[in-house]
């Protein structure tokens, strides 16, 4: 299951690629180089500190939280151009939510 699970995140990712959307990308990387697999749940999870450190290096602690919350809860309807990145999130992983308590962002 858990090669599944890659192959779904790396289809996502080079989606991400060719939709020209470095922040998505490099989200999904993360979770396929420093991810953990739930195979009960069949969901990936990392560490909220961690992803953000990735993803938004270099940036203000608080407006990585900032980010990865918009990546979390973004909700692209059909039609919107705005956050071309977040569609591609939005479509192959709508199971996803960032523990605000524990700081561990979950993606199924």
């Amino acid at each position: 299951m858990l090669q599944g699970m890659l192959k779904i995140l790396e289809q996502a990712r080079m989606q991400a690629v060719s939709m020209r959307s470095p922040v998505s990308a490099k989200f999904i990387k993360a979770f396929i180089d420093h991810g953990s697999y739930d195979a009960t749940q069949n969901l990936m999870y990392i560490s909220g500190q961690k992803l953000r450190n990735i993803v938004w290096a270099g940036r203000d602690p608080k407006k990585q939280k900032n980010c990865l919350n918009a990546m979390c809860n973004a909700r692209v309807t059909e039609g919107k151009k705005r956050h071309v990145g977040s569609a591609v999130i939005d479509r192959n992983f709508p199971k996803r939510r960032w523990d605000k308590i524990s700081d561990i962002v979950f993606i199924g």
